[in-house]
């Protein structure tokens, strides 16, 4: 199981768009995370409900309890089954409605089109985490958000290894190209003079990285992922907090965010949101 360890305490709790900012302002100086260069280093995650947990599709319950139907030497090996038959059928019978794309670009598709992966959905953009936690009006329960530094998972690799560092990386890395490629029943590259990969499952990890900024909902969504690889053990993250969303505020938090323009039209960016969107505002 892979999955990254929630605190036990709240950092602070959130009634409006103001609490957000400024607790991320607090958040910043308690865990002396920097300003630097363009990309953001704060992380957010928002859940509608607190039994949530940070966990991807492919290690939550129900997809490990069918997984014990499909072939596979031990549990992990059936998980790692059943999303290639999953993404199998979402290639092929997609095929029409889907440009041709690398791996790592079908599999971030797949992740945001519902489909279970390794993928762990977070955004750099404060007010996008704060509509996930509120945007469904039938779950009226506290939510949270979760904010991190994405690099500074635990834990850290051994000075004496080869084992990479935790740092920033791309769609285009050979480690999440690894990573994603075995998804797809591709053999991880081996470590090597001529190419410096490292096997994915010779250092098995919770990765962060950043997809390229395309139109799209990960445009719309300032999308960031957290990749949780084949055999990655839970990893925690002592820059990660809980933000307690008040249920009782969620309404008006809502209409805080409608005022600037977030809504679920300009964070899914299609008609059928859209749609959505102009009846609300119709009331028909």
């Amino acid at each position: 199981m892979s999955y990254l360890t929630i605190p036990s305490a709240d950092f602070e709790e959130i009634k409006s768009v103001s609490d957000m900012l400024n607790a991320i302002v607090k958040w910043r100086s308690a865990k002396n995370v920097p300003e630097q260069g363009y990309h953001s280093h704060a992380w957010l995650r928002g859940h509608s409900k607190r039994t949530y947990q940070l966990t991807p599709g492919v290690y939550r319950d129900e997809f490990t309890k069918q997984a014990a139907n499909i072939y596979g030497a031990d549990p992990e090996m059936r998980r790692l089954n059943l999303e290639r038959e999953i993404l199998m059928e979402f290639r092929t019978a997609g095929a029409s409605m889907i440009e041709e794309r690398s791996n790592e670009e079908l599999y971030i598709l797949a992740q945001h089109y519902g489909l279970p992966t390794r993928l762990l959905d977070w955004t750099s953009n404060p007010l996008a985490a704060l509509f996930f936690a509120v945007c469904n009006e039938t779950k009226t329960e506290d939510g949270d958000v979760f904010l991190m530094q994405p690099t500074k998972m635990f834990p850290q690799p051994a000075s004496n290894t080869d084992e990479p560092a935790p740092y920033m990386r791309t769609i285009r890395h050979p480690q999440i190209q690894d990573a994603i490629g075995m998804s797809f029943w591709v053999d991880p590259s081996h470590e090597g003079k001529n190419t410096g990969k490292i096997v994915v499952t010779e250092f098995p990890r919770i990765l962060a990285f950043r997809p390229d900024n395309r139109a799209g909902r990960v445009g719309q969504q300032s999308s960031c992922f957290t990749m949780h690889t084949y055999l990655a053990n839970p990893q925690t993250n002592n820059t990660l907090v809980r933000l307690k969303i008040l249920g009782s505020k969620k309404g008006a938090i809502r209409d805080e965010l409608r005022q600037l323009n977030i809504n679920e039209f300009t964070v899914y960016h299609d008609l059928d949101h859209l749609s959505k969107e102009i009846k609300r505002g119709w009331g028909v």
